[in-house]
């Protein structure tokens, strides 16, 4: 599950969270999630949470997913850059600056998008939207079941 990427002294709290119904490859968007969850237990120093949930924007078109850190937050121009491939605020040689490029190009692929919805001191929340699964195949969902 998603709390084995998540490094000790880290804990996550899952608020309001669904994901049926939405336009996204399974495989990616699952490793998106896990990227998003990756990038906020790097951003914590020492102890802190994150918090993930989700909400339609509007029912049935639009889900917005929201990942919340209690990290140090970002500064305007990481915030302008965060999604670049190899952008990191990390220092060394890890391989780093892979995981929101690929969330974005994931969001991207499925009509969808993500962004940096506020970032101060103490905490980043990162919201990915990805829209519904066209009615035809809700349907066709609905008739499987």
């Amino acid at each position: 599950g998603f709390r084995a990427t998540l490094r000790a002294g880290v804990s996550l709290e899952i608020g309001p969270f669904i994901t049926a119904g939405i336009y996204a490859p399974p495989g990616e968007f699952q490793r998106a999630l896990v990227n998003l969850l990756t990038n906020g237990a790097e951003a914590i120093e020492g102890y802190g949470t994150i918090t993930v949930s989700s909400y339609w924007l509007e029912p049935g078109e639009r889900l917005q997913i929201l990942v919340t850190d209690s990290g140090r937050g970002m500064v305007p121009s990481e915030r302008a850059r965060v999604f670049e491939s190899y952008f990191s605020t990390k220092t060394g040689n890890e391989d780093r600056g892979l995981g929101l490029a690929q969330v974005a190009r994931m969001a991207a692929s499925a009509g969808g998008e993500v962004e940096v919805k506020s970032s101060c001191p103490g905490e980043t929340v990162l919201a990915l939207t990805l829209p519904a699964q066209p009615a035809v195949f809700r349907d066709l969902a609905r008739s499987d079941a």
